[in-house]
C-alpha cells in the first residue's frame, strides 16, 4: 500500500493547510540554487580530491575501446584486472560529452552538477511523502554539513545511485511500478555498495508493513533480474573484491546540531511509525547503518548524513510549528519571519566535531554556505582539497606527452596521483586507483617495472614503495625532466604496452539501454503522477 500523504502522514498537514505551499518549494529551490552557484564559484579548485580521476580514466577507456569492457586494461597494465565498477555513470557522461571536453573540465562539470541534482532528489522525495514544509527543512539540513557536500562531490557515483534510489521512492508513492523497478536496476548499474543499502531498506519496509510486502518482493525479483548480467559478472570475479582502505576511517566529522534536530524528528517519526511515510523513512535511515561496516567515515560524515538530514528536516518542521504556536499568539510578525530566523540561526550556529587522529575540536559555523563563501581555514580538509594545480601538473603532463607514446604506460610512487596524470595525459598506468579490486600484480616493485615513464613525486611516497635510489641503481632509470613537484624518468626495462580490451557492449547500444531506462522512468512517472494509494 502506498497511502495518500494527506491521509497517511500527519506532518504533511502543515503544508496542506498552507495556501502558500508553493512558496516553500521556491524557498527550497533557492537554497539549492545558491549552493550550486557557490560551488560553481570554486571552479578553479575543482574537482575535489582524487576519485573523479578514476572515473575520467574509465570514461576514456570506454571511448578507446568503443564500448563497455569487463577487463580493466588501463590500470595495472599491461596485465590489468577484472573491471568491477558499474558502468551507468560512465555511459551517462560519455553520452552527453559530445564535444570531448578536456578531462579536468569534464570532472569539474560533473562535480558542479552532481550536488544540486542530489539536493533536488532529496527535496522531491520529501515533498512527495511529507509535503512542502518538511521538504524545505530537509533540503536546508542537507546543505548544512560541509562534509556531506565534499563527499557527495568526490564520490559522485554513490551520489547518483542515491538520486536513482530516491526517485524510485517517489515512483513508489505514485504507484509507478515500472519506474520503481527501473530505478532500482539503475542503482545496481551505478554503484557497488548502495544497491544493497537500498534493498535492505525495501526489506525493512516489507518486514514492518505487510500490505506492501508482496509488491516489494516482486519488485526486488524484477530488479535482480534486470541487474543479473552485472551481478553474474561480479559473482564470477568476487574473489577479486576486497574491502577498501581504512585510511579515511581514521577521521570523523560529526554535525552535532543536525543530530539534535534529527532526534526531534526521530521521536516524531516513531510516533507516526504506523504510517507508510514513517515506516519508509525509518527504513531508509536504518538501512544506511550498513555503511558502518566498512565505510564509517562516509556514514557519519558522507552519504549516511542523508538519513540524518531527512529526520532533521522533520525535527525542524516540528520546531517551526512550535515556534509559530508560541509567537503567533503574543507577537504579530509576518509569516516568513520565523522560518527566516530559524534558517539563519541553523546556518550560523551549525557546528561540527572533528575527530582526526587523536585530535578533537569543534568548529562553530561550519555550514556549506559559510564555508563555500568564506573559505576559512578549517575548510581545507584533505578530501576537500584539489590535487589539480595547473602550475604544477601541466609541466609534468607536457613531459609525459613529449617522451611517451599513446600506448605506453606511466607509473608513480603515489598510485592515486598516478591516476590524475593518466587522466590528463590519456595514458594507461602500471599502478591502480580503485583499491577495492585486487590485481594479479600489486607489489610496487612489480607494477612500476612495466612503466615506460615513472613520475617520482618529491613530497610523497606510499609505505612499501621502493626508494628512488634503489630503482635508479637496479633499473638504470634515465632522468628526462624535473619540475618543482617531481622527477620524471624513462625506464629502459619497460617493453610491454597497453592492450585495449574488446567491448562486450558497444557504446551506442549502452546509450540505448541507459536512456531507454531513463525515458521509461520519466514516462511512467508522468502517467502516474496523479495516482497514489494502493500499490
Amino acid at each position: 500500500m502506498c497511502p495518500s500523504a494527506h491521509r497517511d502522514a500527519p506532518v504533511n498537514s502543515l503544508a496542506s493547510r498552507d495556501s502558500a505551499g508553493a512558496v516553500w518549494d521556491r524557498a527550497a529551490w533557492l537554497v539549492i540554487l545558491v549552493h550550486a552557484v557557490l560551488l560553481l564559484s570554486w571552479w578553479p579548485l575543482l574537482p575535489f580530491f582524487l576519485d573523479s580521476y578514476y572515473h575520467l580514466n574509465v570514461i576514456q577507456a570506454f571511448r578507446d575501446a568503443g564500448g563497455v569492457v569487463l577487463h580493466d586494461f588501463w590500470e595495472f597494465a599491461p596485465l590489468g584486472r577484472p573491471h568491477l565498477y558499474p558502468p551507468a555513470l560512465h555511459l551517462l557522461v560519455l553520452s552527453l560529452d559530445w564535444c570531448h571536453l578536456p578531462p579536468v573540465t569534464l570532472a569539474r562539470l560533473l562535480t558542479v552538477v552532481t550536488y544540486p541534482v542530489l539536493l533536488l532528489a532529496t527535496w522531491w522525495f520529501m515533498r512527495t511523502w511529507w509535503g512542502s514544509v518538511p521538504a524545505y527543512w530537509a533540503t536546508l539540513c542537507s546543505v548544512l554539513p560541509f562534509s556531506y557536500l565534499l563527499v557527495s562531490c568526490n564520490t559522485v557515483a554513490a551520489s547518483w545511485a542515491i538520486v536513482a534510489w530516491l526517485v524510485g521512492l517517489v515512483a513508489l508513492f505514485h504507484r509507478a511500478r515500472l519506474a520503481f523497478v527501473l530505478c532500482g536496476a539503475l542503482v545496481f548499474y551505478t554503484h557497488l555498495g548502495m544497491p544493497w543499502v537500498m534493498v535492505c531498506s525495501w526489506m525493512l519496509v516489507g518486514l514492518w508493513y505487510a500490505p506492501m510486502r508482496g509488491f516489494l518482493l516482486r519488485a526486488a525479483a524484477w530488479t535482480f533480474a534486470l541487474a543479473s548480467p552485472w551481478l553474474w559478472h561480479l559473482w564470477r570475479h568476487h574473489a577479486s573484491l576486497g574491502p577498501m582502505s581504512s585510511l579515511e576511517n581514521t577521521q570523523l566529522e560529526l554535525p552535532i546540531l543536525l543530530y539534535l534536530f534529527a532526534l526531534v524528528g526521530l521521536g516524531m517519526v516513531l510516533k507516526e511509525r504506523s504510517t507508510t511515510a514513517g515506516r519508509l523513512l525509518l527504513s531508509l535511515w536504518a538501512s544506511l547503518w550498513l555503511m558502518v561496516i566498512h565505510y564509517r567515515f562516509r556514514f557519519f560524515s558522507g552519504q549516511g548524513i542523508l538519513g540524518i538530514s531527512l529526520l532533521a528536516g522533520l525535527g525542524l518542521t516540528r520546531i517551526h510549528a512550535w515556534m509559530e504556536g508560541v509567537w503567533r499568539g503574543r507577537v504579530r510578525v509576518a509569516a516568513w519571519v520565523i522560518p527566516a530566523m530559524l534558517t539563519c540561526l541553523a546556518i550560523a550556529v551549525n557546528s561540527t566535531v572533528f575527530l582526526q587522529e587523536g585530535r578533537r575540536f569543534v568548529v562553530v559555523g561550519d555550514s556549506s554556505l559559510l564555508d563555500l563563501t568564506l573559505r576559512s581555514e578549517h575548510v581545507t580538509r584533505g578530501y576537500g582539497s584539489s590535487f589539480y594545480r595547473p602550475q604544477f601538473m601541466s609541466p609534468i603532463g607536457q613531459l609525459i606527452d613529449q617522451h611517451s607514446q599513446a600506448d605506453e604506460l606511466i607509473g608513480c610512487n603515489f598510485p592515486y596521483t598516478c591516476g590524475l596524470f593518466a587522466a590528463v595525459s590519456h595514458r594507461a598506468m602500471a599502478t591502480g586507483m580503485f583499491a577495492e579490486v585486487r590485481a594479479a600484480q600489486q607489489q610496487p616493485l612489480e607494477t612500476l617495472r612495466h612503466a615506460h615513464l615513472i613520475v617520482w613525486l618529491k613530497a610523497a611516497s606510499l609505505p612499501g614503495m621502493p626508494s628512488l635510489t634503489q630503482l635508479q641503481r637496479e633499473w638504470s632509470l634515465r632522468l628526462i625532466g624535473e619540475t618543482d613537484m617531481a622527477f620524471v624518468f624513462r625506464n629502459p626495462l619497460a617493453t610491454t604496452r597497453r592492450q585495449v580490451a574488446t567491448p562486450v557492449l558497444p557504446l551506442w547500444l549502452g546509450f540505448v539501454f541507459l536512456w531507454g531506462a531513463i525515458g521509461m522512468v520519466i514516462v511512467d512517472l508522468s502517467w502516474h503522477r496523479e495516482q497514489r494509494g494502493r500499490i
